[in-house]
């Protein structure tokens, strides 16, 4: 029996990768694959049609499960690759450092500096593509700028020529100096480490494609806009604003506001005078302590709010912790919540978690939800209150001697059921305590 012969087309294709290694093109090999990968496709196919028109005995049928999963690598591949080059300064380039790899040739460093007289009252700007900006106090109505810049291009005199097509420039329009780290045209290869020095009284906006914002001693209004980007700073005495999608916040000793607004890692926020306001998914470790005014931290995850936070909030996933606040409110989920020496009240929504909750004191009402979840609540031997508990496939324990309602009798200490509903002493702060699939327990703290 005569055999078919195989594809021509994994031959071709080597011989076809080969030539295009060692054939020169005008805007770069990577360039051409972005743009022209779909022509392996119509290869493989045009191959295959001829091999259709062949005598029976030399064709195949059909596609070998190989070939079909090449193609879908292909296909998927080829996409991904092209969408990362076009859109390479889009918020998914900067996540997977597509303008830092490898691919986009060597990296080479040039210096640049300028300078310009500043006005009573004028702002700076700084816009850009990707640049990483350190303020530092200089002296009043000067701003120089001192250019460090990293140059991505296959050779020293590409590298070169970009570098000069895409310099440092400064721009005065009306009551705004402009600074440029890369000029005022793309600079898709280029990434600058500007360092900028100015009176710490001059409020500085800066957006960015991607970079971070590194600051000291500043006293003035700031704002941060980028893709992808990092803040640290300390000695802010006015607020600042920050939007990015990807990054690190670490900010201390700020007199004025923090809002923060996107996605990314870490946020650290230490010594805030003024109110808070965090939105976004931050997938890492959010530690906010010594909140002087109002905070919220809003995710898809929590909605957390507080009127004071004199101690610490630490976040994670699956796991809240906050000391000394006041006036909590909590909506979340998956969370295990732990507060410790709250006051001015409490209410906490939570779905599949455990809450350990302890007052400090009791000056507020208490109301505390979960679903598949134990929840423990301990409070001050002498504290009055008027409880309303509920444990749904579980028990409710209290140390505390509750009266019935109408002071119908004495409901003795210690004593389990799935529903309570009492009052301790003189009676308070109405309390408010149920899950669905758990248990509750009131606990006396020790005197």
């Amino acid at each position: 029996m005569a055999q078919s012969r195989p594809s021509l087309f994994g031959a071709l294709l080597l011989i076809l990768i080969g030539v295009l290694l060692l054939v020169p093109h005008p805007k770069g090999f990577w360039y051409f694959v972005a743009h022209y990968w779909p022509v392996l496709l119509i290869l493989w196919g045009a191959i295959r049609l001829i091999e259709f028109f062949l005598p029976a005995s030399a064709s195949r049928s059909g596609l070998s499960g190989g070939e079909i999963v090449l193609i879908i690598f292909l296909v998927f591949a080829g996409g991904m690759f092209s969408v990362a080059y076009q859109y390479r300064n889009s918020s998914f380039a900067n996540w997977i450092g597509f303008h830092r790899a490898w691919y986009w040739g060597n990296h080479y460093a040039f210096k640049s500096t300028a300078d310009a007289e500043l006005s009573p009252g004028m702002r700076v700007s700084v816009r850009g593509e990707r640049a990483n900006i350190t303020l530092v106090a200089g002296p009043a109505l000067r701003l120089q700028a001192e250019n460090s810049a990293t140059v991505y291009a296959s050779d020293e005199a590409r590298a070169r020529s970009r570098f000069r097509n895409h310099p440092l420039s400064v721009e005065r329009r009306g009551g705004e100096l402009i600074v440029w780290p890369t000029g005022q045209n793309s600079g898709g290869r280029t990434v600058s480490n500007l360092r900028l020095t100015l009176p710490p009284a001059t409020p500085v906006e800066i957006e960015l494609r991607s970079g971070n914002l590194n600051f000291q001693g500043w006293k003035a209004r700031l704002a941060f806009h980028t893709g992808e980007g990092s803040v640290q700073g300390s000695g802010l005495s006015h607020s600042i604003n920050i939007q990015h999608s990807g990054g690190d916040i670490s900010l201390s000793n700020v007199q004025g506001g923090v809002q923060v607004q996107g996605d990314g890692g870490d946020v650290r926020l230490n010594a805030i005078a003024g109110p808070v306001h965090i939105s976004g998914d931050y997938t890492g470790f959010v530690e906010l302590s010594h909140l002087r005014q109002a905070a919220d931290f809003i995710s898809g995850r929590a909605h957390i709010g507080l009127a004071q936070l004199p101690g610490k909030l630490t976040w994670s996933i699956g796991h809240l912790t906050i000391e000394q606040g006041a006036g909590i409110h909590i909506v979340t989920r998956d969370q295990d919540v732990t507060l410790n020496d709250f006051r001015q009240g409490l209410r906490v929504e939570d779905r599949d978690g455990s809450l350990q909750l302890t007052a400090a004191r009791l000056d507020g009402a208490i109301q505390a939800s979960t679903r598949e979840g134990d929840i423990t609540l301990a409070l001050p031997p002498g504290a009055g209150f008027d409880l309303t508990a509920s444990a749904g496939n579980g028990r409710v324990h209290s140390d505390f001697p509750l009266m019935a309602p109408g002071g119908a009798g004495l409901i003795r200490a210690g004593k389990s059921s799935g529903q309570v509903q009492g009052r301790a002493g003189k009676g308070g702060p109405a309390i408010s305590l149920s899950t669905t699939d758990g248990t509750i327990q009131l606990k006396k703290m020790p005197a």
